[in-house]
C-alpha cells in the first residue's frame, strides 16, 4: 500500500511540476504572440500530435509517420492562414459549420466510447476512419483557438487571450484535481473498458475544484465576463464533463492498441496528445456556449 501511495504521489508530483512549467509558456503564447504566430504554434503542436496519432493508424516506419505528420501539418497551416485572412462575417459563417460538424462528431465519438470495445469492430482495422477521426478532433480544436484569439480584437485586444486561458486552466484544474482525488479516494470505475484508472470519485473531486476555480476566475475578472454567475457555473460544468470524453477518446485508442503513453515529451503527462486530449473537446464546447449566450451578453467588449 505504501509503495503504491508513493508511486501515485510521485506521478502526481511530476504532473503538477510539468503543469507549472507549461503554464508560463502557454500564457506567453496566448498573450504575446500575434494571431499569425498562434496559427503557426497550433499547427506545429498538431503536427507533433499527428506523429503520435500515426501509431494508432498502424504506421511502423518513421518515414511514413513523418510524411503523415508533415502533410497534416501543412494542410492545417494553409487552412488556418486562409481562415484568419477572412472578414469577421465569413469567419463567423465558417465557425458555424465547423461547430456543427464538431458537435456531430463528438456525439458520434461519445457513442463509440460508451460502446467500446464493440465499437472497435467498426474502426479498429480502418486506417481511413482512424485518420478521419483525428481530423474531426483536431481541426475544430485549432480553428476554435484561432477564432477565440481574435474575438473583438479591435475593441479589446486581449479579451480572446483571457478566454483561451480561462478554458485551458479550467480543464487543467479539473484534470490535475481529478487525478489526485481518483488516486487517493477512487473506488468506483467511471469507464472500466476504456480507462480503468478513472473513477467517479476522481471526477466529482475534479468537478468541485474546477467550479471553485471558475467562480474565482469569474469574480477576479468581472471586467471580462458579462454573463451571470449561473451561466458561468453551468457552462464550466458542461465544459469539464465534455472534456472527459476528449480524454476518453484517446484512452480508447490507447486501450485498443495496447499503448500506455502516446509519447514521453512531457514528464508525468506523456505525449502531446496526452496533454491536449481534453482540450480538443472542451474548447469547441466553450465556443458553442459563447454562440448560445451571444458574445456581447457573455463577455465585455
Amino acid at each position: 500500500m505504501s509503495l503504491k501511495y508513493d508511486k501515485n504521489l510521485s506521478n502526481f508530483s511530476h504532473r503538477l511540476v510539468s503543469s507549472i512549467f507549461l503554464i508560463p509558456i502557454v500564457i506567453f503564447s496566448i498573450f504575446l504572440l500575434s494571431s499569425r504566430m498562434v496559427v503557426q504554434v497550433s499547427a506545429f503542436v498538431s503536427t507533433l500530435a499527428a506523429w503520435e496519432w500515426s501509431q494508432f493508424i498502424g504506421f511502423k516506419k518513421q518515414f511514413k509517420k513523418l510524411i503523415y505528420a508533415f502533410l497534416f501539418g501543412f494542410s492545417l497551416l494553409f487552412l488556418e492562414f486562409f481562415f484568419i485572412n477572412l472578414d469577421e462575417f465569413m469567419m463567423n459563417q465558417i465557425m458555424k459549420i465547423i461547430l456543427i460538424i464538431g458537435s456531430i462528431w463528438w456525439f458520434f465519438a461519445i457513442i463509440l466510447i460508451t460502446t467500446f470495445p464493440k465499437s472497435s469492430k467498426i474502426w479498429g482495422n480502418s486506417s481511413v476512419l482512424k485518420s478521419l477521426f483525428y481530423v474531426l478532433t483536431i481541426f475544430p480544436f485549432n480553428f476554435c483557438i484561432i477564432f477565440l484569439k481574435d474575438i473583438h480584437r479591435n475593441d479589446h485586444p486581449t479579451i480572446g487571450s483571457w478566454l483561451i486561458l480561462y478554458v485551458i486552466l479550467l480543464v487543467w484544474v479539473f484534470d490535475i484535481s481529478s487525478y489526485f482525488f481518483g488516486k487517493m479516494l477512487g473506488k468506483k470505475k467511471l469507464a472500466e473498458h476504456v480507462s480503468p484508472n478513472k473513477t467517479i470519485e476522481g471526477v466529482l473531486g475534479g468537478m468541485a475544484c474546477s467550479q471553485i476555480f471558475s467562480w474565482t476566475f469569474f469574480y477576479a475578472n468581472t471586467s471580462i465576463f458579462l454573463g451571470s454567475k449561473y451561466q458561468i457555473f453551468f457552462s464550466s460544468l458542461i465544459i469539464v464533463i465534455i472534456s472527459i470524453f476528449g480524454d476518453l477518446l484517446e484512452s480508447m485508442f490507447k486501450r485498443k492498441f495496447g499503448i500506455k503513453d502516446t509519447g514521453r515529451i512531457i514528464p508525468g503527462h506523456g505525449g502531446i496528445l496526452d496533454r491536449i486530449d481534453s482540450l480538443t473537446s472542451a474548447i469547441p464546447t466553450f465556443i458553442v456556449f459563447l454562440k448560445l449566450f451571444t458574445y456581447d451578453q457573455f463577455i465585455k467588449v
